[in-house]
């Protein structure tokens, strides 16, 4: 990844090249998708995930300040008695339509194709993940639920992110997702 266009951030020591979104591609983010998969069995879906206590609202987005302190966490969903382990991806932009699929086994619907399962060419980046040894770096530490992770930095310039994971229930599932835009 990288080239023109790219932006660089540092977090936490790290260098990431990110992409700088393309504005030719419209997004156009499906709010039944963003609700995910978990709890679809019992009156669901409902959210674990969450950007400063919030799980976005109705349109599923969080806005915060340039530089401002953001937390993220992952709790522990309701039908699973024991730490859920997940994994937790992010999109720089809104992903375009055209990437949402379903994932197998019953997983759920997905706004774009996990990193994981296309290492070689990822779509997006691994947060973090409790799940299993990963092929995609993680750029955060992880636990099983609850999670919790804290960047009293923030991020230093304008940028909009989606996020989404899966989770174990005690099956996989997809979690609700969050567009987070830095202002």
């Amino acid at each position: 990844m990288g080239g023109p266009g790219s932006e660089v951030a540092m977090q936490q020591g790290l260098a990431l090249i990110m992409p700088a979104p393309n504005p030719s591609i419209a997004p156009s983010l499906d709010v039944d998708i963003m609700k995910g998969s978990l709890g679809s069995t019992e009156n669901g879906p409902y959210d674990v995930f969450f950007i400063n206590n919030s799980a976005g609202g109705r349109d599923r987005t969080v806005e915060a300040a340039i530089g401002s302190s953001l937390s993220y966490s992952m709790l522990q969903p309701t039908a699973n008695p024991n730490p859920a382990h997940f994994a937790l991806y992010a999109y720089l932009g809104e992903p375009p339509s055209y990437l949402n699929l379903t994932l197998p086994s019953g997983i759920g619907p997905a706004l774009w194709v996990p990193c994981s399962a296309t290492p070689g060419n990822p779509i997006g980046l691994l947060v973090t993940n409790s799940t299993f040894a990963d092929p995609c770096p993680q750029l955060v530490a992880s636990t099983p639920t609850p999670w919790h992770f804290e960047d009293t930095v923030g991020i230093p310039f304008p940028i909009t992110v989606t996020f989404y994971g899966i989770i174990q229930e005690p099956a996989l599932k997809v979690t609700n997702a969050i567009v987070l835009k830095i202002q």
